[in-house]
């Protein structure tokens, strides 16, 4: 499954980068996890764009 919004915030840059994640990707990532915090669509919204957009930065 998916990481939190929490568990992506959570993790530092440095981990990211480390499995092979841009440093704008993380930047964009962090950013939407923020917004989902604040109430934005979450993966758990299939239909939505942000969500559909974070699932394929994951699995790439």
């Amino acid at each position: 499954m998916f990481p939190t919004a929490q568990d992506v915030l959570n993790t530092p840059d440095e981990v990211l980068r480390s499995v092979g994640i841009s440093r704008p990707k993380i930047s964009y990532l962090k950013d939407l996890a923020r917004h989902s915090i604040d109430g934005l669509p979450t993966v758990d919204s299939p239909h939505s764009e942000r969500a559909i957009a974070l699932s394929v930065v994951l699995n790439r």
